[in-house]
């Protein structure tokens, strides 16, 4: 492990969702259902494209699908990889959505403290930051969300939400008793870069490669030969 002392900084985020991709939504919805998870669509359930299973203590997991036409899906798939010549900050991440494979795509931290304070924060520890972007939709209740995010440029980091506004409550009882995300498996092809990336983000780490993210939420590192997100463990 890379042996360079390392700051301990506040911790100031805390898991937000994680993303998983899925070749059919309706057919993923009925899945988790019977695995005892409350599924809640984004949107109209015809037309919706995820769908949503939120947990006490704050986090959801996000059930996405870019489009159940193999067409479609390499047209999007296409477009994201032109995308990538001019930004691949926003273009590498949206190729990783647009896989034509069932798996976790992407994961995001919400801020414990104030959103743009801690874009400061990173910015002042030299995270590289895409400009705030402005994000809306249709709840199934016809209400319209808004929210903000960020990407860094490096797609092996997280990306970074706002508040939803209005805020929202939903229901978080789960008949498989699941309260929570507890763990975030991490795999990278640079597990030193990737240590030092995250220092900026979490300070010093609990043990080797491991990083206390929130008071019961951690980040594991894992050497990989691809940069994605391995595993989510969930706390019950």
């Amino acid at each position: 492990m890379n042996s360079k002392k390392k700051e301990n900084l506040q911790h100031p985020f805390k898991i937000g969702h994680v993303l998983f991709r899925v070749k059919d939504l309706h057919q993923a919805v009925k899945k988790y259902e019977d695995r005892g998870y409350q599924v809640l669509y984004g949107s109209n359930p015809k037309k919706a494209r995820n769908g949503m299973i939120y947990f006490e203590d704050g986090s959801f997991l996000e059930l996405f699908n870019v489009s159940s036409y193999s067409f479609m899906r390499k047209l999007i798939y296409g477009l994201a990889g032109f995308l990538c010549i001019f930004n691949k900050t926003i273009g590498g991440r949206y190729m990783r959505y647009a896989e034509d494979t069932e798996g976790w795509a992407d994961w995001a931290l919400d801020s414990e403290d104030d959103f743009e304070t801690n874009l400061k924060r990173l910015s002042e520890r030299e995270v590289e930051l895409s400009k705030v972007k402005s994000m809306k939709r249709k709840n199934p209740d016809n209400i319209l969300l808004r929210w903000k995010l960020v990407f860094p440029k490096k797609i092996t980091l997280p990306f970074l939400m706002g508040e939803y506004e209005p805020k929202l409550t939903y229901s978080t009882k789960h008949k498989n008793g699941v309260k929570g995300i507890k763990e975030i498996h991490l795999g990278t092809k640079n597990l030193e870069e990737s240590f030092n990336d995250y220092c900026k983000f979490f300070g010093t780490p609990i043990s080797d490669y491991t990083f206390q993210i929130n008071k019961d939420q951690v980040l594991i590192l894992k050497e990989s030969d691809e940069n994605k997100l391995l595993d989510v463990v969930f706390k019950y």
